[in-house]
This record gives C-alpha cells, structure tokens and sequence, in this order.
C-alpha cells in the first residue's frame, strides 16, 4: 500500500491512498493502473499544495494546462495541452514562451532528447517533441500526412509526458 499526503499551511490536506490498482480519495476509490494513481498523486500535489502568487499568472494556467493534460485520454490532446502549458511555463520563467525556451525547458530536465534540424531554420536544433508538435500544426506546409504525424505523437507520449513531469516539478 502507498499513501501520499499532501498539506498547505497546516489546514488543508488530501491523501491519495494506493493498494494495489486501486485508488482512494477520501471515500471514492477506482481502479487505475501505477501510472495513472502517480499522475494523480502528482496532480493532488500540485493543486493542494502549490501556492498562488500575484505575479505568476502564466505559472498558475502552466500548471493547471499539466493537469488537464494528465486527465486527458486522447494521447494527441494530452501531448498538445502539454506542450502549450511548457509555451505559458517559458513565458513565465524567461518572458518568452517561443519553441527554442520550450526546448530549453525540456533539455534542462533531459538532455538525451533526440535533435533535428529546423526544417524552416537550417542553424536551429529542435528537439522531438517540437518536430512532432509542429509536424502535427504544419503538416501540410511540411509536406506530413496528418496521420503520420498522429502516429509519431502516440509513440512518443508517454516519455513526453514523463520529461514534461520533471519540467513541473522543478519549476
């Protein structure tokens, strides 16, 4: 069994209760596989206990895109919801949420992500996850059938989402 309470300012708290594949609220308990009970762990943790300041505005809707994407079952949704909250996340810490800080973001966090060439900048590197993401907005432009891209989206998703975890977690 797993427990994990999370706490802000002594008076409120949730305690997300794991025991096996099933997951407890409070009294709710439902059925999830070790990867959705952690994403929903983290989610708890990040709305309990992650105070609002004044001045992070584009910090707060960075971390509530994250926790929309974890609720996401469209693996192309979440993969977006993703990647736009990193675009708020960029914008917040260096006042510029363009692709190249979103790639910094990432990198940060794990250096090992395949890089490419910019197919619209021939000096520019990106990492994957830009070439997917614009491979799905610019498919025509690119020359990509739309399903093509879809499918490299899908085969990437779950580690996207694990690089974009470490991003949120030490922002």
């Amino acid at each position: 069994m797993i427990q994990r309470t999370f706490t802000t300012d002594g008076s409120t708290s949730a305690t997300a209760i794991t025991s096996g594949k099933a997951l407890t609220i409070g009294r709710r308990s439902v059925v999830l596989s070790q990867r959705d009970v952690d994403d929903v762990a983290k989610d708890v943790q990040l709305r309990v206990i992650t105070p609002e300041v004044a001045t992070s505005a584009q910090l707060y809707a960075a971390v509530a895109m994250y926790a929309t994407g974890l609720e996401s079952q469209n693996k192309v949704v979440r993969f977006v919801v993703f990647y736009s909250g990193l675009a708020l996340a960029a914008l917040f810490k260096w006042h510029d949420g363009g692709q190249q800080n979103i790639d910094r973001l990432i990198l940060d966090r794990n250096p090992h992500i395949a890089m490419s060439v910019s197919p619209r900048n021939k000096n520019v590197q990106e990492t994957l996850y830009t070439k997917l993401r614009n491979d799905l907005i610019h498919a025509e432009e690119r020359g990509w059938d739309p399903a093509t891209a879809i499918a490299g989206i899908e085969k990437h998703i779950a580690q996207f989402q694990d690089d974009v975890s470490l991003v949120f977690l030490h922002l």
